[in-house]
């Protein structure tokens, strides 16, 4: 037998000794998860526990799939083509989403560089913050 040969017979034997050891250890485990005592779910999605229903583990999994966006709902364009409305509309969410009902959005203005610029502005017309969106990957940029 050529040494290229022993040597993939180790890795072979290495590999189904792994497997097999993983088999005895995952059975093992799940008859002592069987004898170990049920925990109780109390928080629910509404009252803002995991709303998985099982706990942690799944809580982590729910932010493992909101990192990789889309959830088989939406998937991304390479040219948004966001009109200036679009951007106010995007500018008024994250207000929204911020529970923020007293700032507004003003001066959303068109660029030449394919952004549109807008202001969140306080009640009486001061502004806070100005921001540019690109209207082709939607990016938000602050400006000022």
């Amino acid at each position: 037998m050529t040494k290229k040969m022993i040597a993939l017979t180790a890795a072979t034997l290495v590999v189904l000794a792994g497997v097999g050891s993983y088999a005895r250890t995952s059975s093992a485990a799940a008859e002592d998860a069987d004898a170990s005592p049920k925990v109780e779910q109390t928080h629910t999605w509404a009252d803002g526990g995991h709303g998985w229903g099982k706990g942690p583990r799944d809580h982590h999994h729910h932010h493992w799939m909101m990192a990789h966006k889309g959830l088989g709902l939406f998937y991304p364009v390479a040219d948004k083509e966001l009109s200036d409305t679009d951007v106010q509309t995007i500018a008024q969410a994250m207000l929204l989403r911020h529970g923020n009902h007293t700032w507004k959005v003003a001066n959303v203005a068109r660029n030449q560089d394919n952004t549109v610029s807008f202001a969140f502005t306080t009640a009486d017309g001061g502004v806070v913050a100005k921001f540019a969106i690109d209207t082709r990957t939607g990016r938000l940029h602050r400006i000022g």
